[in-house]
């Protein structure tokens, strides 16, 4: 299979589809990230045609080059070249047995929002005009927080009990994880002020990612093996969770993502 490099969001999720048909086949965990950040870019697809954000063109220009990473670090991984630490993590973790469907979620959420993400907007729009970009950028926070609930459905599929927790924890989960994304989004934010601030140049931003990749890199650490009571927890979950790596993928690529109707340019 080859991974191509997109020019449009339809390129995206095409090439998104590709690696969700090579991780079915393989029932490969590779499968899960995919499986989910199609539906992010289908929304925002859909948000640039009805014209919600700020910049539309800039919009995608953005989603592209955000996508263009992860896509670019999976083709280095199936032709085993080099790629950053995080995203290295990432895929070395479907190779282990003990990470939940939601470990393997969020360490690639890790590395393409935290180590991806603002290296992406200072791509699109560079120097003082990346201040232009914020609104939009913020706009991509208020989509992931709507997307909470359908990302809990999915994984229901994976562990029935977490209907039940999420029925008893009412909103203070939604709200947990929305504080989450939010400090995400902030974090790369910063990342986006940072490099749009220096000349573009492999020798300058090269020696800046790799400082970033290796903070990004332990937090995926940590996601993947946990310490502590969480650890614990974890396995026990893993032992109960729903083995089908197949029909997991499933789930979450069939979960259509079904939104407010809201301009996503009114962000928090």
């Amino acid at each position: 299979m080859k991974i191509n490099q997109a020019e449009t969001i339809e390129e995206v999720i095409s090439e998104l589809d590709k690696i969700i048909l090579w991780s079915l086949e393989n029932k490969s965990s590779l499968g899960y990230f995919p499986s989910l950040y199609k539906q992010v870019t289908a929304r925002v697809k859909e948000g640039v045609e009805q014209e919600e954000f700020a910049d539309n063109h800039r919009m995608e220009r953005l989603d592209v080059a955000f996508a263009n990473r992860y896509l670019e670090a999976f083709a280095a991984y199936l032709e085993n070249e080099t790629l950053t630490k995080s995203w290295q993590l990432t895929f070395d973790a479907q190779r282990q047995w003990w990470p939940l469907v939601l470990q393997h979620l969020l360490v690639g959420m890790n590395a393409h929002i935290h180590l991806d993400l603002g290296i992406a907007a200072a791509q699109t729009s560079p120097g003082d005009s990346v201040h232009h970009l914020k609104e939009d950028f913020n706009a991509i926070n208020a989509l992931l927080c709507l997307m909470i609930d359908q990302v809990q459905e999915a994984l229901v599929f994976a562990w029935k009990p977490l209907k039940l927790i999420d029925a008893v924890a009412g909103q203070l989960d939604e709200g947990i994880a929305g504080h989450g994304i939010r400090f995400s989004r902030d974090f790369a934010w910063g990342n986006a002020l940072r490099f749009s601030g220096m000349p573009y140049g492999a020798s300058v931003w090269g020696e800046e990612i790799l400082k970033l990749d290796g903070k990004v890199s332990k937090w995926g650490n940590k996601m993947i093996k946990p310490g502590g009571l969480f650890g614990l927890t974890a396995k026990c979950i893993r032992i109960m969770e729903n083995k089908d790596v197949v029909k997991c993928i499933e789930s979450l690529n069939n979960n259509k993502v079904v939104l407010k109707k809201q301009s996503l340019s009114k962000s928090e």
